[in-house]
């Protein structure tokens, strides 16, 4: 029996029904975990830079922010974090003794009508960064932080407004690959880090000459390099998913950024 293609990215529960299916009718999946040794996930001892006392950090996690990589939030919590699960779609505040927010990937484009309607939130968001709050951002957190997102159908919907960025979705890949960046972060030297792109979103114009950049990407393949990670107060958001583990100090110094915010 021939197997036809996923027709999207993020078919959703159906697509998971066919996955299952096919993982059940052609995989003797017995025999898989018997012969495979899958290790158990290696505990982060706390760094011993750790910021004290542990730092409450909002963490955008529904239907639309749900790509992570464990490691960070592991690597966050060593650092001193304590992590607390919110949505952009149904809550209407940050959680209480907010000291950063990290909104990372997804699919805000799959929910961007209740995105925007969530305007509660969208106002929290923008009214902690304009506070001086800490918000990291990465690629769904970036379209979520702009001040709209144009969804296929050519609605703009209106969003936090953090960035004087514009987004629109395009129907093909925008990018995808691996790219190291260097950033400055902070009090300290530059920092480098590893991460990957993976988005179907695109600026609607160029970034204003004024927008900081805190990031210079360099894309692992073509060696091309540009500047990008947009910085508006301490607000710092990239369409690059970074991963902690390439860099320790990284979640060392969002924390110690929001632990001298008042």
């Amino acid at each position: 029996m021939p197997i036809s293609p996923l027709p999207r990215r993020h078919s959703g529960p159906e697509a998971i029904r066919r996955l299952a299916a096919l993982a059940r009718d052609r995989l003797d999946l017995q025999r898989l975990l018997a012969e495979t040794e899958v290790p158990e996930p290696r505990a982060v001892a706390p760094d011993s830079r750790t910021v004290q006392p542990r730092l409450r950090v909002a963490v955008a996690r529904d239907a639309a922010f749900a790509f992570y990589y464990r490691e960070n939030l592991t690597r966050l919590a060593a650092a001193g974090a304590e992590l607390v699960d919110w949505s952009p779609l149904a809550d209407g505040a940050l959680p209480p003794g907010t000291r950063a927010v990290y909104l990372g990937g997804g699919y805000p484009e799959v929910h961007a009508a209740r995105l925007a309607a969530n305007a509660a939130a969208r106002m929290a968001v923008r009214t902690f960064a304009e506070a001086g709050g800490v918000v990291y951002a990465e690629c769904g957190g970036l379209m979520y932080l702009a001040r709209t997102l144009r969804t296929l159908d050519g609605i703009a919907h209106p969003m936090c407004g953090v960035l004087p960025l514009a987004v629109r979705m395009r129907p093909t890949l925008a990018a995808l690959g691996y790219v190291e960046v260097t950033l400055a972060l902070g009090e300290g030297p530059a920092l480098v880090a590893r991460g990957h792109l993976f988005h179907h979103s695109e600026l609607e114009a160029e970034a204003p000459p004024e927008l900081a950049t805190a990031y210079e990407v360099r894309e692992a393949r073509s060696l091309s390099r540009w500047r990008e990670g947009y910085r508006v107060g301490q607000t710092l958001a990239s369409y690059v998913h970074l991963h902690f583990a390439s860099c320790p100090e990284l979640p060392v110094r969002l924390l110690t950024l929001a632990g001298d915010v008042r």
